[in-house]
């Protein structure tokens, strides 16, 4: 619950019939203030970056678990929030969601200009109206882009009663945590779609 403090955030998603999940990092910048655990904090940072990320998600993909853990600069107590009504965040396009294996792959990159400095994020559950052959339809592109260079590069307010703010970061085994250097600073959203295996939390899993 301090500046410079960073935090792993695990956001579970449902794709169909499949469980994915993103792992993101994020720096405090602003300290927490009102929330007794600090986790909480940055799990809800990434509730309000997954909802503007909703807008253009089929309905067959929601978010139903946030994840969140203090690792520097020491291991802290875990928080997990299990989404109910109330925070519900699911997609909004009507239209046959594309297989979980297939995702929007967005690049991150810090100040640090070496490959340590650098980032991915895989988004499935795009709708299949924002693809043709494998490749973002310019619409598309454009609202992933916007939405990349807008919620993954400004600082993230939480959502109440959080007070904090919180920078998504570049973890790399190399560096020194909490250096400012490894915020994310652009993002490049790619034309084609790539393969997310390494983040289908349980591969072969049936709803």
């Amino acid at each position: 619950m301090a500046v410079n403090d960073v935090y792993r955030v695990n956001v579970l998603q449902n794709v169909g019939s499949e469980v994915t999940m993103n792992v993101l990092h994020f720096r405090e910048e602003v300290a927490e203030t009102v929330l007794l655990l600090p986790a909480e904090g940055p799990a809800r940072a990434a509730h309000a970056i997954y909802t503007a990320l909703a807008a253009f998600q089929s309905e067959d993909w929601q978010v139903v678990q946030i994840e969140s853990r203090r690792i520097h600069p020491t291991a802290g107590i875990p928080y997990t929030w299990v989404l109910g009504a109330a925070d519900q965040i699911v997609g909004a396009e009507v239209s046959e969601i594309i297989p979980s294996a297939s995702a929007l792959v967005i690049s991150l990159y810090s100040s640090i200009a070496t490959k340590r400095g650098r980032g991915r994020l895989y988004i499935a559950g795009l709708p299949e109206t924002a693809q043709n052959e494998g490749q973002l339809t310019n619409s598309a592109h454009t609202d992933y882009d916007t939405w990349a260079d807008t919620w993954l590069v400004e600082a993230s307010t939480p959502v109440p009663p959080a007070t904090g703010e919180y920078r998504v970061y570049v973890k790399s085994s190399f560096q020194l945590v909490g250096d400012v250097d490894w915020d994310v600073i652009a993002t490049t959203t790619r034309s084609n779609l790539g393969t997310m295996r390494s983040r289908r939390a349980f591969p072969g899993f049936s709803a």
